[in-house]
């Protein structure tokens, strides 16, 4: 309805659960009997470019969701929103004129978040992080927002974050590491460093894509991580460049490069180190052309001990390549302590010690002839058990 100015009063629809105005591009203001829809569960509000500001919203006492997008003219969310006790799922994404968020920690029973394209916002409100429902949380295209606060550990209940395009955040809080209930962690900033996440054992999915800034650490620093996220399952990794020119808006795009081979080799080696169990591959969901582009595990061969033919084999098969090994050194070392017995010194390692210590015995060429005779009769065809035999 791209020529409605007006809406006459909706308070007589009293058992109305949902309503969406969306792209009422002239409707400059919405009547104040919707805002006291006491049986209303949902409400979206989306593209209303010419509306300023929003009646009393405290009469939605059974809203259970809310939506606002792209209004780019509003100039404050609605008094008595941040009351809503029965709110569950907030949505506030596209509001330029809006300069900080008012404090939501009224929101007691709020499990899902998302704060996205405010090009103003310069800091969230502290009672934020008093959200202790909260098990969503996205942060997106803030690109005024320095820092995100420590904090952020105190949202013990989040099972999800996002935090993407905050073009000037450095760096992640050290709290990160209490998120112990965190199974799916999605970052894409411009990231100096990467703070330890060895904490993070219910992490399945870990989504980082880092903008390639001189002095970044964040690769590295990730791979001392890995070997404790035994639940991961997804691992997604790119390298972002900024252009130097920008559009009509004054925003510079960005374009994919591969990373620094120092990165790639210190991950490769901590995968070879410690295979994780779940996960089958390294993927990077932006890439384009994925001989020059994105993670290859195989551009470092030689320094992780694979054969030549390594030199082309996709991060999958590396990983493949990787669990067998790993089920071999882990056999070697459930047989040490079934032949050393428990009066030896050797049963009072723990068994991820004691593959480290068979690897070092065996090396990367004993296990690779190993490994080849098994598959010339056949023994090492089919997919390798996620459980390494003996552990």
């Amino acid at each position: 309805m791209d020529g409605l100015q007006d809406i006459p009063d909706l308070s007589g629809l009293t058992s109305l659960e949902s309503l969406e105005i969306d792209n009422c591009y002239n409707l400059t203001a919405l009547p104040a009997g919707i805002f006291q829809l006491r049986a209303l569960k949902q409400l979206t509000i989306a593209g209303l470019d010419a509306l300023q500001e929003m009646p009393d919203a405290s009469g939605l006492t059974s809203l259970e969701s809310l939506g606002i997008y792209w209004c780019g003219e509003l100039t404050a969310l609605p008094a008595g929103l941040f009351q809503l006790r029965a709110l569950k799922n907030l949505a506030l994404t596209g509001l330029p004129q809006l300069h900080e968020m008012p404090d939501p920690s009224g929101l007691t029973s709020l499990e899902s978040l998302g704060i996205q394209n405010w090009r103003e916002l310069r800091a969230l409100p502290a009672g934020l992080f008093q959200l202790r429902a909260l098990k969503q949380l996205t942060i997106r295209e803030l690109r005024n927002l320095p820092e995100i606060p420590d904090a952020l550990g105190r949202m013990t209940a989040l099972e999800r974050l996002t935090i993407a395009a905050c073009e000037k955040l450095r760096a992640l809080p050290a709290s990160i590491l209490h998120l112990s209930r965190l199974q799916r962690l999605e970052i894409l900033c411009p990231l100096q460093d990467m703070p330890c996440i060895e904490a993070l054992t219910a992490l399945r999915n870990l989504d980082l894509h880092v903008y390639h800034t001189p002095g970044s650490r964040a690769f590295q620093a990730l791979s001392r991580s890995l070997p404790c996220l035994r639940q991961l399952d997804a691992l997604s990794l790119g390298c972002w460049i900024t252009d130097q020119t920008s559009d009509a808006a004054g925003i510079r795009w960005k374009r994919r490069v591969a990373p620094r081979a120092e990165e790639v080799l210190a991950l490769g080696r901590a995968l070879r180190a410690w295979p994780l169990p779940l996960l089958l591959d390294v993927q990077d969901d932006y890439e384009f052309d994925a001989a020059q582009r994105g993670i290859r595990l195989s551009t470092c061969w030689q320094a992780l001990g694979l054969p030549t033919a390594a030199a082309d084999w996709s991060n999958a098969t590396t990983l493949e390549f990787f669990r067998m090994q790993q089920h071999k050194v882990a056999a070697f070392a459930s047989g040490m302590h079934a032949r050393l017995g428990a009066a030896s010194g050797v049963s009072r390692l723990d068994e991820q010690t004691l593959v480290m210590i068979a690897d070092e015995v065996l090396g990367g060429l004993g296990l690779l002839q190993e490994w080849r005779k098994q598959e010339r009769t056949g023994e090492g065809s089919g997919s390798a058990s996620r459980k390494p035999v003996g552990l």
